[in-house]
């Protein structure tokens, strides 16, 4: 029961920025390859 209860909190305060941090970076490296491929 106490496990449960521990899990479930911790889950979302660390599911949060984990995924915020990965858009970032993806939308970054699209950015990027759009910028270079409209240079060229």
């Amino acid at each position: 029961m106490d496990d449960d209860g521990l899990v479930i909190n911790i889950s979302p305060t660390g599911a949060v920025p984990e995924p915020s941090v990965i858009t970032l970076l993806s939308l970054g490296l699209l950015g990027l390859t759009f910028s270079r491929r409209k240079v060229r």
